[in-house]
């Protein structure tokens, strides 16, 4: 029963501080709006330059990340289908590949 009454003043105590977070951050953004309405011209061309460039280098990643994974399945692909080869063909293939090198 400690814990809970412990447990509930905790609580309490975080919604109030929650409560004083938010006028805070209320207060902020009423007094940072006057300063927005007079940035620099121009201003709205480079953010959204930005924003595009990072567009751009999110698909970048995700297609490298895409091609990364591809890569990994066919090797653990050909490593499972490897362990199949009897000594012979194996033999076979490390002389194939020392001859194209």
């Amino acid at each position: 029963r400690v814990l809970k009454g412990h447990r509930k003043h905790s609580l309490t105590q975080h919604s109030m501080s929650s409560s004083a977070a938010a006028a805070v951050v209320a207060d902020a953004a009423e007094a940072a709006a006057p300063a927005a309405a007079a940035h620099a011209p121009g201003m709205d061309d480079r953010l959204a330059a930005l924003k595009a460039e990072r567009q751009s280098l999110k698909r970048q990643l995700q297609q490298a990340s895409r091609e990364v994974k591809a890569q990994e399945k066919k090797r653990r692909r050909v490593l499972k289908s490897a362990g199949k080869l009897s000594t012979q063909d194996l033999t076979w293939l490390l002389a194939l590949k020392l001859t194209r090198q």
